[in-house]
């Protein structure tokens, strides 16, 4: 799985804002990820409160399973964060761990707080990782 992190980007929709989390190269059709993902959202909500969304999907356009974390610039319908993951059509246990992984960190109130402040990629991960080890611990 790759985590890939962007900070302080524009954008006026929800559907805009997920085409700018779709990291490129682990994507065979941005277009077709993004559809998938709108289809997805369609059925029910993916916010989970604190201004999280956690969009996702399993699609046969994906070519390397991925969490993309973006920041926007402003809020979008009270959503500033967005955990965007993104699996292949074949990896549904991978992509279940994915998103039960990124659904417990954000259980985790020093890491939810630090959304705002981190500042590159590398923290982000590092942050991310020790929520996750944190939750795992607990278990």
């Amino acid at each position: 799985m790759r985590i890939i992190a962007k900070f302080d980007i524009d954008a006026n929709s929800r559907e805009e804002a997920i085409k700018k989390a779709v990291p490129e190269a682990l994507v065979r059709s941005v277009d077709e990820f993004v559809k998938d993902v709108m289809a997805r959202e369609a059925m029910s909500s993916t916010d989970v409160g604190n201004g999280i969304a956690i969009p996702h999907a399993r699609s046969s356009s994906v070519k390397e399973s991925f969490v993309s974390f973006l920041r926007l610039k402003k809020e979008i319908n009270g959503i500033r964060y967005l955990f965007l993951l993104g699996a292949k059509d074949s990896e549904e246990r991978e992509y279940m761990r994915m998103l039960t992984q990124i659904a417990r960190a954000l259980l985790v109130d020093s890491f939810v707080e630090k959304l705002e402040s981190i500042k590159d990629g590398e923290e982000f991960k590092e942050e991310l990782e020790l929520a996750i080890k944190a939750v795992e611990a607990e278990d």
